[in-house]
């Protein structure tokens, strides 16, 4: 089975597409499945566009549009988590994860879900300090501080990550965890991008909330966008267990050293969690994003099905007993392989290509039980307040992990199909290139038919809905912006520090040819 996996995608849905069916084309393979880490850019017309926290100069309608409104027809499942640079506003409608456009699924401020026996969970947004503590408060009308504080990602979501058990196989962010680049090859980073330097320094490069879900949940896979680069990491999961707020585990500086802590060799260590020896990268072994190696695929390293895999009540519904009474595995990895990706531009490495080995399990999306019956368990508690949340703030229950009752309660509702359906509306007009500036500065209030559907099915109201009491969709309302912007010092734009990158005649992204390496080179991606 194979997963692609793409970096920030910034609009440029219909370039990758391209480039993916003609590697199909070409090899005479099937992509599964696409992950995008975020910066999607769901932008359905210039509504949508004004709600996205970006510089005028980068705010293009890019082609999800296109697909939006049935003018193309994504032609590869595709879930992707939310970044720091979205239509805000459309996202908020789809709190609880659901279908953007056809085949193309938003997995919600956080959540999971099943694929070909793989259980995928992400979170979106990036980490801000000053937000994380705070309620989900952002209605619209937005203000222009609200554009921004809706991607900071909510201590909640993370507790509420947290409360999962059993294997997590793939996780999705933007951001990156904190302290992640001490695992890989951290020299190269740096040449790479030589200004991460000071925030690794300060301990401001990366997310605290993403390594506290890395240490909790140990993913057999780790993917992240957000700061336009390639970087692969391996993160050993014994040899971490102390506090994030202490110094790296080594008696040198790890930005001085020539080698990497907290292993002893440019490369990651061989063991059986390793990213199997199939792992194609489309972007490294020429400028043409779609020339790789012709090795035959090899299955001796993908990773294994065997004791890490959840039990069965967390194993794809679709393809295994409906009894959600079996005892959790605590079975988890020694590792966790991370990867990064950068932007889609040209001659970048925005794309990488995994073998997955195929479970036999139904290639469809499927709500993962365990989630919903979380999801339905802790509603009560979501936060809405501009103020500080604590776990127990809104009921005497500490611990939200799903009871057997409430495991039993849903499946019981779902009958044992956890199909996502396929409900797909358009709730707002498609931008128009023949009139480019049809509902400029208008944005549409609207509790979305999947989230009213998604609440009724689980018998939850929606906290982020115009009438939280009311399952059923309200009449349509518009409002226009009229708050001043408002810039928030602490957020350190990357894009204009991107942009330096763009103009200069650094191609990083291509390797050396094998026998040719030196040693600081990256390890190769057969």
């Amino acid at each position: 089975m194979k997963v692609a996996v793409e970096g920030c995608l910034h609009g440029q849905l219909e370039t990758v597409y391209r480039i993916l069916t003609e590697r199909e084309r070409n090899e005479g393979i099937k992509i599964d499945l696409l992950l995008c880490c975020g910066d999607f850019q769901a932008v359905r017309n210039r509504a949508d566009l004004e709600m996205m926290s970006v510089p005028d100069k980068y705010k293009e309608m890019g082609s999800f549009y296109k697909y939006y409104s049935g003018q193309l027809k994504a032609p590869i499942l595709t879930v992707f988590v939310g970044g720091n640079h979205e239509a805000s506003n459309h996202l908020l409608e789809l709190a609880y994860g659901g279908w953007v456009a056809p085949n193309i699924y938003y997995l919600g401020y956080s959540g999971v879900v099943f694929f070909g026996g793989l259980r995928i969970a992400g979170v979106s947004g990036i980490y801000n300090e000053y937000h994380y503590e705070l309620g989900h408060y952002e209605r619209l009308p937005f203000s222009r501080n609200m554009i921004k504080s809706a991607y900071h990602t909510r201590e909640f979501e993370v507790f509420k990550l947290k409360q999962l058990t059993g294997q997590i196989d793939i996780f999705m962010s933007h951001d990156w965890p904190l302290e992640i680049y001490y695992h890989g090859n951290l020299q190269q980073l740096l040449r790479i991008k030589p200004y991460f330097e000071k925030e690794i320094r300060s301990r401001t490069l990366g997310s605290p909330a993403g390594k506290e879900l890395m240490d909790h949940l140990k993913p057999k896979y780790w993917f992240a966008g957000h700061l336009h680069v390639k970087f692969e990491a391996t993160y050993l999961h014994r040899e971490n267990t102390r506090s994030s707020e202490d110094p790296p585990a080594t008696s040198k500086d790890p930005l001085t050293t020539s080698k990497d802590p907290p292993t002893t060799s440019e490369d990651p260590p061989a063991t059986s969690r390793d990213p199997p020896a199939t792992l194609k990268d489309p972007l490294t072994t020429s400028k043409d994003p779609l020339t790789t190696s012709k090795d035959p695929p090899t299955t001796s390293e993908d990773p294994p099905a065997t004791s890490r895999d959840p039990p069965a009540t967390l194993k794809d519904p679709l393809t295994t007993s409906k009894d959600p009474l079996c005892t959790p595995s605590n079975s988890q990895p020694e590792s966790t392989y991370f990867l990064a990706l950068d932007k889609c531009l040209p001659k970048r490495m925005f794309l990488k290509v995994l073998d997955f080995p195929d479970q036999g399990s139904p290639k469809i999306l499927s709500y993962d039980p365990q989630w919903l019956a979380l999801t339905k368990a802790i509603n009560g508690d979501i936060p809405i307040a501009k103020s500080p949340w604590q776990p127990s703030s809104g009921s005497r229950r500490t611990s939200f992990t799903p009871t057997e009752d409430e495991l039993k309660w849903i499946f019981d509702k779902f009958q044992g199909n956890f199909t996502i359906p396929q409900n797909f509306i358009m709730t707002v007009a498609p931008f128009d290139p023949s009139n480019p500036w049809q509902g400029e500065e208008t944005v549409t209030k609207v509790d979305h038919p999947q989230t009213v559907e998604f609440c009724t099915r689980l018998e939850i109201c929606n906290p982020f809905g115009f009438n939280p009491g009311l399952y059923k969709p309200l009449p349509q309302a518009t409002s226009t912006l009229e708050t001043p912007f408002q810039a928030n010092p602490d957020e350190i734009s990357l894009d204009d520090l991107d942009n330096q990158e763009d103009e200069s005649d650094v191609e990083f992204e291509e390797e050396e040819p094998k026998g040719k390496r030196s040693k600081s080179s990256e390890s190769s991606d057969v």
